[in-house]
């Protein structure tokens, strides 16, 4: 395939013949994202002109499809998930599009990006792998048009660092994969005014929002465990056996509950109140078993299964280097990230009255 081959145009969806883009009301029940605040994001999209003006998400995806790309994308709503990488298994109906990943062999990397940003159906894309591809500094123009973008991977890239000064106005960019590129050597950078680590760049914030986020998810079983204990029969044991078991009852009740809330939305009851979302480098949520290494792994390096003084010392340990932008190693195990996002105050103020609400009731049952 020659880099000056053409691209094809939008498909024709089939219920709608002779109209190959959709028309104009393709994208009139689309709903609205807001503008990003960034100065950054505010760049114009290129021109949409002729039979490539409003195609449907559904279209948008079956035409990268038929590339060779790969998406992550919502089906009749956004709960129904799909990684998706033939227009075979293409869902018949498509709300949002969430990741992308572009054919690695294509010369036509550049082109594909500039369709892909002129297109309104794009504007949520969260996460876009490029890995591999021929993607240069003109592709990254179009790549800045994503205002939401979150993860980006140029991992087998020919990309200098200069080439990246486009992305700095995006405001939700969290993560860059660089290994393999001319890049992947750097432990510093003034790019976004953070640190880089050999094949990634990320954000060292979100240290609040991830501790807020455990310990709301930590308050919600200890609220419960009086009940369970009593239940089970445990309330009447001895004084120093009253110190072990209710650890070891939380760690065992969060372990799979968190495994299975994680494995199934990306978040759990914390996590979605601070916007914290756990994903794997495609950008869809981690599996039943990488969600359940990562919670085990969390609750006896992170928190010490809750038991005293150890949960104290460790918790604060990894405050100050989550602080830092150092990875979590549960995150290292499980093959995941953490992606804080834009968090409202009120947010902020609901974690902390739902912890203090949780030790006021637990003192009050004793």
């Amino acid at each position: 395939m020659e880099s000056g081959d053409p691209l094809p145009p939008w498909p024709v969806d089939p219920e709608e013949p002779g109209d190959p883009a959709g028309g104009a009301s393709a994208g009139a029940d689309r709903p609205a994202l807001p503008e990003p605040s960034s100065p950054g994001a505010s760049s114009p999209r290129p021109a949409q002109s002729g039979h490539d003006q409003q195609p449907t998400e559904r279209q948008v995806a079956q035409w990268l499809l038929d590339l060779g790309g790969e998406w992550h994308l919502c089906g009749r709503t956004l709960m129904e998930r799909h990684l998706v990488r033939s227009a075979a298994d293409l869902p018949e109906e498509v709300s949002a599009l969430l990741g992308a990943k572009l054919p690695s062999q294509d010369p036509r990397t550049d082109a594909v990006l500039e369709r892909l940003a002129a297109s309104e159906a794009t504007r949520g894309l969260a996460h876009l792998d490029l890995a591999r591809t021929s993607v240069s500094a003109a592709g990254l123009l179009s790549v800045a048009q994503f205002a939401w973008l979150e993860g980006l991977d140029l991992s087998g890239t020919r990309l200098e660092l200069e080439d990246l000064a486009p992305l700095k106005g995006l405001p939700e960019l969290s993560r860059i994969e660089l290994a393999g590129t001319p890049m992947g050597h750097l432990e510093h950078s003034d790019l976004f005014g953070q640190s880089a680590v050999p094949g990634a760049l990320r954000h060292p914030v979100g240290a609040v929002q991830r501790t807020l986020a455990r310990l709301v998810d930590l308050a919600l079983v200890a609220a419960c465990l009086p009940y369970t204990m009593a239940l089970l029969g445990l309330d009447s044991l001895p004084e120093w056996a009253l110190l072990l078991v209710p650890a070891a009852l939380a760690a065992l009740c969060l372990i799979p509950l968190e495994a299975l809330a994680l494995s199934l939305t990306g978040a759990t009851p914390g996590k979605a109140l601070l916007r914290v979302m756990v994903v794997t480098p495609s950008g869809s949520g981690p599996g039943p078993f990488a969600a359940l290494k990562r919670s085990a792994a969390a609750a006896f390096a992170g928190w010490g299964a809750g038991l005293r003084p150890f949960s104290w010392l460790l918790g604060g340990l990894w405050i100050l280097r989550l602080g830092k932008g150092i990875e979590a190693p549960w995150d290292r195990i499980a093959g995941t990230r953490s992606i804080p996002r834009a968090c409202p105050g009120w947010r902020l103020l609901t974690a902390g009255a739902v912890i203090v609400g949780s030790w006021i009731f637990q003192h009050s049952l004793r």
